[in-house]
This record gives C-alpha cells, sequence and structure tokens, in this order.
C-alpha cells in the first residue's frame, strides 16, 4: 500500500484525489482533511515547533524557546550554550535541538513546511512596545519578589525592549534581586561585572526614560 505520508511536510502536498481512494474515506472527510490541513497553516509557531517533534521539546519548551529564537532560523544556528541560557533549557534538551537540526532530512522537512506557508516565526507581539530604555540589557530575576511578580517583571524587561535570560553569565547585565536570594546571587558577585540591582532600582531603571 503507498505511504501518503513520510513526515508533516507531506500532508501539505495531499490532494483529495489522493484521499478519496482510501479504505472509509468519503468525500466529505477527504474535504475535510484537506480543509484542516490548509486551516493549519494558522497554526502560531510555537505549536508547530512542539508538532514537529523535536525530542524532549514539550509544549512549554517550544514556548521558552520561541519566547528566546523567534525564527526557525536562529533556532537552527544556536548553539548548546546559547540553548542552556533559556529557562528550563538544559544540556540533554540543547543538544537534541542542535541534533535535529543537523539532520539534513530534518532541515528539508522544514524548508518544505516554510514554503507552504507554515508559520515558522513568532507572530507579532501584542505586547506594546513601550520603550528601548533596556534596549541590548540582559535582566534575571531571583529571589521572593514582592513589588512585582516574576512573570510580570520580565514582561517589563520585555516593553521597554530588554530581554530575559535564565542563567547568571558574563552575558548577563542585571541581577535582580528579591528576598532570600540565594546561589545566582552569590555567582553573579563572583563574576563582578553584573550589576546587582533590588526590586525598586529596577523600576528606577524603567522610569529613567
Amino acid at each position: 500500500r503507498e505511504r501518503l505520508i513520510e513526515n508533516p511536510a507531506d500532508f501539505y502536498v495531499l490532494t483529495k484525489e489522493q484521499l478519496l481512494p482510501l479504505e472509509r474515506m468519503a468525500e466529505k472527510s477527504a474535504q475535510n482533511i484537506i480543509t484542516g490541513i490548509e486551516k493549519s497553516k494558522e497554526i502560531p509557531f510555537e505549536k508547530v515547533l512542539y508538532g514537529i517533534g523535536i525530542k524532549h521539546v514539550g509544549e512549554t519548551v517550544a514556548k521558552k524557546l520561541v519566547k528566546n529564537f523567534p525564527t526557525i532560523e536562529e533556532l537552527k544556528n544556536a548553539t548548546v550554550e546559547e540553548l542552556c541560557q533559556v529557562e528550563d533549557i538544559g544540556a540533554k534538551i540543547a543538544v537534541s535541538i542542535v541534533d535535529f537540526f543537523q539532520n539534513s532530512e530534518n532541515v528539508l522537512m522544514i524548508e518544505r513546511l516554510k514554503s507552504y506557508g507554515v508559520q515558522l516565526e513568532k507572530g507579532e507581539s501584542t505586547n506594546e512596545v513601550l520603550s528601548n530604555v533596556l534596549e541590548g540589557k540582559t535582566f534575571l530575576f531571583t529571589g521572593k519578589l514582592s513589588l512585582f511578580t516574576r512573570e510580570s517583571a520580565e514582561e517589563m524587561v520585555e516593553k521597554h525592549g530588554g530581554k530575559n535570560i535564565s542563567a547568571v553569565s558574563k552575558n548577563l547585565n542585571f541581577l535582580v534581586v528579591g528576598e532570600k536570594a540565594g546561589s545566582k546571587l552569590k555567582k553573579a558577585q563572583d563574576i563582578g561585572t553584573i550589576e546587582i540591582l533590588d526590586e525598586q532600582q529596577f523600576l528606577d531603571l524603567i522610569e529613567k526614560q
């Protein structure tokens, strides 16, 4: 029996005529499948990324990846070290992503998906950009925050042009510390080039504009 689908990209060249000879396939069912495939081109990048089946990349990880690598090209070119800077991405996931893009069949599938109009970059964010006062600056929040939640703080960083990273490294510009900040604070102090702010100082930084 002919195999119509070898990988996800094959869905996009299916025709109703190919489906109709299949067992129990009525005209209406065939049309519904073709319509569904067409509609899938509207699915956001993070869901596509989860759907293409990179080992260890579940829905949550896919969301975090898209936030940090807004196009499939950027993700494809990311190194293990860069991937490990994303929150919740450890070496195992990072290596799995790099391996996926080193496989020529996977790269070909991605190119085909792109040519068929599948979303392989982050859509326009609904997050309104308020200023570029933090442009080119990286931030990490640690400890118990009392003036805002970590999520809203990270959103503030993005709305003012900054970038959130998840690990203390030489690439970090600002560590914002709440109560009971532990190992991340110690590591930042050891590196010596990272500016350490409390929550109020972080807010002052944004209000400087």
